[in-house]
Order: C-alpha cells, then structure tokens, then sequence
C-alpha cells in the first residue's frame, strides 16, 4: 500500500516555525551552567534554578495575547497604524458591530478587503481585545478562502438565552473522541457553555461548512499551489499536496482521536467547525485543569524557543494569517491547505499540553534543554539531528500517556514522564526519515518498507546510547527496557 506523509499523530509545529540557524548553540550557551543534575534523585526533578536563570525570556501571563505580543512579527507595522486617522469610521461601525455579534454584517463581502487592516487599528487602540482580534482574522481567512455563499454563521445561544439545540448535539458529538467517559464529558460541557455565556457577543458564534464544500476548496488551492509553484516544488510536496486524506487535520482526527470542534453530522452530511478562539479557549478551562493552558496567537509563525517557553509559562502558540503574511501549507509532513487546517493544528496541541500537569510541562523543558546540551556533545551528524528533532518534539507537549484517553493514564506521573521521553524517540526517528525522503524525493511504495527503514534509524540511535545517556541524567535509564521499539512502531502505524 502506498503511504504518505509521517510525523506521528497530528504532529507537532516547531518545525514550521524556523529553527534558527545557530539556535542550538545559542541556546545551550544560556542554559549550559544549570541542566546537570536536573534531578536530586529519581523522583525530584530540582530544576529551579534553570528556570531562574531564563526567566527574563518568559513573558508574564499578563502579558500575553497584548496587541505588541500578538503582532511581534508583523511586518510594516508602524506604516499600518498611520492609517487609523483614515479609517476612523470604518473602524466604529466595526466595533458596534462586534459587540452586537452582528457577523453577517462584518463578514460581508464589500468590507473583507479592509477588515484586517480596521481589526489591526481597533486592537492598537483598546476598542477591540486579542480575542477578538484572532476571531475576526480567523473568520476573514475563512470567508477570503473558502466559498462565501456556502458558510453557514452559527449563534450559540437562541434568542431565548439558551443553548441552540442543534448547537448542542453538534458540541456534543465533537467532543466524545476526546473527553472521556459520559458523566466527566456531559460536566464539561455543562461548564463550557456556562463559560460561553460570559463571552463577549462576538465569540458566541461559529462558523461551519459542508465537509465537501471545503474538500473543493482544498482542490482548488492545491491545483492553483502546484502551478505556480511547478518549476521550484518537488515532486514529493506535489504528491502531498494532492493527497486529500494525508491533511493534518484528517490526521489529528483519524490519527490522534481528536475531533474537539472540528467536524460533525448533520442530515446525513458531514459539516466542518471552525470555532472563535473564545470557543476555543473556553473548551480549555472546561477541562478544569489546576492551571489551564493559554492560547496565545501570533500574526505568522513563532520560533521554536516561543515555544520552548510555553511549556514554562503554561501557553500554546496559535498562528494568525494576516494580508502579506502566509501560514504553511504543511504541518508536520501533512497537508494544511487552508489557514483554518493550520489554526485547528495549533489548537490540537493546546488541548493536548493542557491534558499534561503544569509542574510536569515544566520538566519536559528541563529535558529539553538537556537534549541540547547533549547535541552540543555530540560528533556524529545522523545522532545530532535525531537529538534535534528529539527536542522539538519535547517542547511540543505531545505527551499521550497524560491523556484522559491514554490506556496508561492509571500509571504513576513518574513512570507517564519518563515513557514519554521514550516514546518520542518513535517519532524523532520518524521525522528525521521523514525529512530526508521529502528532501530526496524517495518515497517508499510500501508500509513495510517504511518501517523497516525507521527501524533501520533507531538501530543508530541505539548503538550511540544517547537516550541511555539522557535518562540516566533523570535517573530514569530503567524504563528503557521496557519498551520495544518495532512493537510501538506497529501500534502506532
């Protein structure tokens, strides 16, 4: 059977977000005093220090999602907002209009040219909040791309206050991949909608789209990519793009059980969500976690330390398209063809750092920042790439044994800690593979002969005994003998 594209289940982001060059000895120089020992014993992790010393690069939370955090790096920024004397009254009637939730009204099509341009000028000047902000650029990219006649805007709530019903089910049914058993699922929900009723008007409504309609649009975009773009793309990003059932999205639900507002029947026919980021970020504190995760939005692409420090300030990156600055079409090896795909992708991995405890996101960066320290060591090239890609998937927080669906969740936190390091073992081989047969252009035919290939890759990895080397430095090096690396190979592909 022909295969396509790998990164493991609805992977991670930090690739797509530009590893600097010099990134890994730049960082290690800064953390190079204070990553050994990490651990007082097995048990402990005495990372304070560590922390101490970087705590000048970690944002506070109160300052996230302000308008200088969210447009950081937008570029021409200082041209944009000399232009609020102009756009003045452009801007009011997009303000009252929000606040009445009218989004018929703002998404109509004479105002979709400027409507970035007045969101950027409302948010500068207080009128508008980074929720709102994310909301109206997300809508925009969705009504900018995708059939405008054939969005459907969906209020929450009826006139009467209450839950739509249809609303309801339709929630309802998006959630049960994810949430878990009935009584903690229907609680959840309970509180997600009790939240909702807090938000502004402009957050209670949604967007959705026959699964078809967008399937066209994804067509569309594709064919209009690889024509432009004939003459500079390989063929095996041409094969990717064309490959409908190899999207980040069909991966994070068929891959990863996750379909969190995402997709749901309707009349027999299959309907796409696309949720405002205060449906989103409710959905996170429904989870009723100690300290919920905070999505934190950015005009473009973060860099993979923004993301390393999400891990020690409790955020997730969520990428913003905005006029002259373009999202990846890809995410990990997967098609993300439009800019919701993308927006979804990012959304996923909040959900899934949010299901790992605060104090142990912390301690997955102080094994990241050990893996570069590692890599700082280490002579062979082949070992200093898996312990690259190693360490993105750290800071990603695609931790599945923290998962309330995880059939190891009634393991103790220690052992779900030190089985996840090895299990990114899994997928740093397979994104490091991944990344050459992209670069070669050598995609195997079969699925067998993909695996033995990764498999082929691990082999190296463990005769260098780095992952000895790395858990030995937690005093974990015990649970390595417990895993088998061709049977969870098999398990997860």
């Amino acid at each position: 059977m022909a295969i396509g594209p790998v990164g493991g289940s609805g992977s991670s982001s930090p690739s797509n977000r530009g590893r600097e060059p010099g990134f890994f000895a730049s960082l290690a120089g800064r953390i190079k005093r204070v990553v050994a020992p990490l651990f007082a014993n097995s048990a402990e992790i005495t990372s304070a220090t560590n922390r101490s010393i970087l705590k000048e690069s970690v944002q506070p939370r109160s300052e996230i999602n302000s308008f200088d955090h969210i447009t950081r790096y937008l570029p021409n920024k200082k041209a944009l907002l000399k232009q609020t004397e102009s756009r003045k009254k452009e801007i009011a009637s997009l303000c009252q209009d929000l606040n009445t939730g009218d989004w018929g009204k703002i998404l109509q099509k004479e105002r979709l040219n400027n409507l970035p341009l007045d969101a950027l000028l409302a948010f500068h000047d207080n009128k508008i909040t980074g929720e709102q902000f994310t909301t109206l650029m997300t809508y925009w990219s969705a009504f900018s791309q995708l059939p405008p006649d054939e969005i459907v805007i969906k209020p929450i709530f009826g006139e009467d206050g209450e839950v739509d019903p249809d609303v309801k089910e339709w929630i309802e049914e998006t959630v049960g991949l994810e949430l878990g058993e009935k009584s903690t699922l229907h609680a959840q929900l309970e509180t997600f909608f009790n939240k909702m009723k807090d938000k502004p008007k402009s957050e209670q409504s949604f967007l959705f789209i026959a699964t078809d309609s967008y399937l066209d649009a994804k067509a569309r975009l594709d064919g209009e990519r690889a024509e432009k773009e004939a003459q500079v793309t390989s063929k095996s990003i041409q094969e990717l793009l064309s490959n409908t059932e190899d999207t980040v999205c069909t991966a994070i639900t068929k891959g990863a059980g996750f379909n969190v507002l995402h997709e749901f029947v309707h009349s027999r026919a299959f309907y796409r969500m696309i949720p405002s980021l205060g449906m989103m970020q409710t959905m996170l504190e429904a989870q009723g976690n100690k300290t919920t995760v905070i999505i934190t939005p950015v005009i473009g692409l973060s860099t993979v330390e923004d993301i390393r420090e999400n891990g020690l300030k409790g955020t997730r990156e969520m990428a913003l398209p905005f006029p002259g600055v373009e999202l990846p079409i890809t995410a990990d090896f997967f098609s993300a063809p439009l800019d919701i795909d993308f927006i979804y992708h990012d959304f996923y991995h909040s959900m899934v750092a949010n299901a790992v405890p605060d104090e142990w996101r912390k301690k997955f960066v102080d094994v990241a920042d050990a893996i570069v320290e590692l890599r700082q060591e280490e002579q062979d090239d082949e070992v200093g790439k898996f312990l690259e890609e190693l360490y993105e998937r750290m800071i990603d927080m695609e931790h599945a044994f923290f998962r309330s669906t995880s059939k190891e969740r009634s393991l103790p936190d220690e052992e779900k800690f030190y089985s996840s390091i090895i299990r990114e073992e899994l997928f740093a081989c397979m994104r490091m593979y991944s990344r050459n047969i992209y670069k070669e252009g050598t995609i195997p035919t079969y699925r067998s002969e993909w695996k033995q290939q990764i498999l082929e890759k691990y082999k190296k990895i463990q005769e260098s005994r780095v992952m000895e080397k790395l858990l030995t430095r937690f005093g974990g090096q015990q649970f390595l003998a417990k895993f088998d690396f061709a049977k969870l190979l098999n398990d997860n592909f």
